[in-house]
């Protein structure tokens, strides 16, 4: 029974890594979203925003070294990735700011419970451009894999 879990865990070990990180992403994004527009009473776009960073920064750190197994380590690998890594989240991010808007305003949603239910369209929008876009392996990179 444990070698089968351990072949499963193998063979999906980057989407199960992937949902560890991103459970942990998202209790940065909801705890300083929280903290920011509850207590401290900051705007609740400028509390996104600002919790919006915090999990960036936590997220790239954790995918890159967690998820992806990112090999770059050189300045200029790096601030490529981290470009990459940066502009995919500022489009989830505009997501997720048209949806707050949107919830909030409009529909006069509680911005908590807007707040949480967006993490499951970024978490999936992450996801997809961190996989196909950011830290996607070369041709030459997967082909070795597989030897």
């Amino acid at each position: 029974m444990i070698e089968i879990i351990g072949k499963l865990y193998k063979k999906y070990e980057e989407l199960v890594m992937y949902i560890i990180v991103g459970v942990c992403t998202m209790i940065v994004s909801l705890a300083s979203y929280y903290i920011l527009a509850n207590p401290l009473g900051i705007y609740y776009q400028t509390a996104n925003i600002i919790s919006w960073v915090l999990a960036v920064a936590f997220a790239y750190v954790t995918n890159k070294k967690f998820v992806f197994k990112s090999r770059y380590s050189g300045l200029s690998g790096t601030a490529k990735e981290m470009a990459s890594f940066v502009s995919s989240r500022i489009a989830s991010l505009l997501a997720e700011v048209i949806s707050m808007y949107f919830f909030v305003q409009i529909c006069q949603i509680d911005d908590n419970i807007v707040k949480l239910m967006n993490q499951v369209l970024v978490t999936v929008l992450n996801y997809i451009f961190s996989k196909f876009w950011v830290f996607r392996k070369s041709r030459k990179a997967q082909e070795n894999a597989g030897e």
